[in-house]
């Protein structure tokens, strides 16, 4: 109570978060419902002054809060609910947890938003929720909203998930998943991709192409099986309307979601598309994902004050704009089979991604744009280049080093040529293909087969990191792989590990030496 403002202040607060709110409780009704607003909530915790929700009425209005006051109101919470067994017990205790996770996401800290949902979602176990969630709304919001927010972070950090489907009742709302097609059971379903790609990354085996391709068949069907007008979103709706805008943002989450899960299941072969043409399609589909993502990320923030304020969606944004880089520099693209128009049309988008990126990065706790603004600065240094032998600067490189991803190199020599200048043999324009339909990269697929599926430009760009398949992190990996050294706490930094790092603080503590020499393969 005595970090809640006094009610003249609160109530401007409150109709300011009213995005928030609505965004909140569409998603999870919980023990309120989806029809109380933001204003009767507050009258209601002030008289009743349950501590839990207190803690949920601060977590809706302490990112409006005048100061920099956001971490010591996350601390408060964090000690006096998340870290007490009592209150986590009790359904109002995991809409806490839920919501403290998703401010934790907001501000661009995803390992806490991992730890606190994870700790949400082990008390919903112990309260039996993932057997009998079915027996009341308010705990079927808690426990879904907690088991797909586990799996999506998951599937981001590359860690393993808390609970296995064959120990959940998987109904929602009372109906088995396949029986009818909704938004809600499209993310269940989603979810269980996700957990399905997870199993693979954590694994030691070598993973199943046929395996992925079978998946990626699963997609398609359950994006088909919405309507398209979900899928056609465009402009955002008027700001004064938050149910409205509350509703727009839960769509373009939900397609961020989809093809965020599309990229990381064809990731680890697009990865090895630079030697193996039979993997082309997997490098389609990664690009094909990175552009849809981008185009619904401008829309999210490429207005003025951004209408949705989340760093880990920067982030997200970020990678899918490292995808990009990768095919225009080269990485797995015969140089004769380009797209000229293609290859303008996704330079743009990088820009204008770079600009909202660089925008954000003097926002209230913009690190992870700042960071992801510089490292895009770093790398694209070697665009619009031609070198040639008597060139001063042919052994320019960039290193750029990803939170939960690994490392990007690149370096060009006097064998680089800009590829946006390069001869093509296609005029055609590639299409985006969207979600439901049918792919097809026969054109590129068969030139490469034909080339023999090395263009020659790979040499100068290396990706090094854990999505790469038979990366088992033994030994050798460990003396040799800095993402991988650092894993293993044997970092130039002192008490420093990937257990005490987040995607908002320094990326170069990820590297185990920043003055060892470029490495590149």
């Amino acid at each position: 109570m005595a970090v809640i403002p006094p009610y003249e202040t609160l109530v401007p607060l409150l109709e300011s978060n009213g995005i928030l709110w609505s965004g909140f409780r569409r998603k999870c009704p919980g023990t309120c419902g989806s029809h109380v607003t933001l204003g009767q909530f507050a009258l209601r915790v002030l008289r009743q002054r349950n501590p839990c929700e207190l803690g949920t009425l601060l977590l809706c209005v302490t990112k409006s809060l005048p100061g920099d006051e956001i971490e010591r109101h996350l601390e408060l919470i964090d000690r006096h609910i998340i870290s007490d067994d009592e209150y986590m017990g009790s359904l109002e205790g995991l809409e806490c947890a839920i919501l403290q996770s998703k401010t934790y996401a907001d501000i661009g800290q995803l390992r806490r938003a991992w730890l606190t949902n994870r700790r949400g979602l082990v008390f919903a176990q112990l309260m039996g929720l993932h057997r009998t969630h079915s027996s009341s709304p308010e705990a079927e919001s808690v426990f879904w909203n907690l088991f797909q927010n586990d799996r999506f972070t998951s599937l981001l950090l590359g860690l393993p998930y808390g609970i296995a489907e064959s120990h959940c009742d998987m109904r929602v709302n009372g109906k088995s998943i396949p029986t009818e097609p909704s938004p809600e059971m499209f993310v269940v379903r989603l979810v269980c991709i996700a957990g399905r790609i997870t199993d693979r990354t954590q694994g030691t085996g070598e993973p199943s192409y046929a395996s992925a391709l079978d998946t990626d068949q699963e997609l398609d069907s359950i994006a088909a099986q919405l309507p398209r007008s979900w899928w056609d979103i465009a402009s955002s709706p008027a700001a004064d309307d938050p149910v409205s805008a509350a509703e727009w943002q839960e769509i373009i989450l939900g397609q961020i979601c989809f093809h965020q899960t599309r990229i990381y299941l064809h990731m680890p072969f697009m990865l090895q598309s630079t030697t193996n043409p039979r993997y082309e399609y997997s490098r389609t589909a990664c690009l094909e994902g990175a552009r849809e993502m981008l185009r619904l990320y401008h829309l999210l923030r490429g207005r003025g004050k951004p209408p949705y304020d989340c760093k880990a969606v920067d982030f997200l944004a970020f990678t899918a704009c490292i995808f990009l880089i990768l095919s225009l520099l080269g990485y797995g693209r015969l140089a004769p089979v380009q797209n000229v128009d293609q290859d303008t049309s996704d330079w743009e988008t990088v820009d204008r991604t770079t600009e909202i990126l660089r925008c954000a990065s003097s926002e209230k706790g913009g690190n992870v744009a700042a960071q992801s603004y510089q490292a895009l600065e770093l790398i694209g240094r070697v665009r619009n280049t031609d070198c040639t032998a008597a060139d001063t600067d042919t052994n320019y490189s960039a290193k750029i080093v990803i939170p939960y991803f690994g490392t990007i190199s690149v370096r060009r020599n006097n064998k680089f040529h800009n590829q946006a200048g390069a001869a093509t043999t296609s005029s055609s324009r590639t299409s985006v293909v969207t979600p439901g339909s049918s792919t097809s990269s026969n054109t590129n697929m068969e030139a490469q087969q034909a080339l023999g599926g090395n263009s020659g430009y790979d040499p100068l760009i290396a990706y090094d990191g854990f999505y790469l398949p038979n990366n088992s992190f033994n030994q050798q990996q460990v003396s040799e792989n800095p993402l991988v050294n650092y894993m293993f706490a044997n970092s130039a930094v002192p008490g420093q590990s990937l257990a005490n790092m987040d995607i908002d603080q320094d990326w170069s503590w990820f590297m185990a030496d920043p003055q060892q020499p470029q490495l590149f393969t």
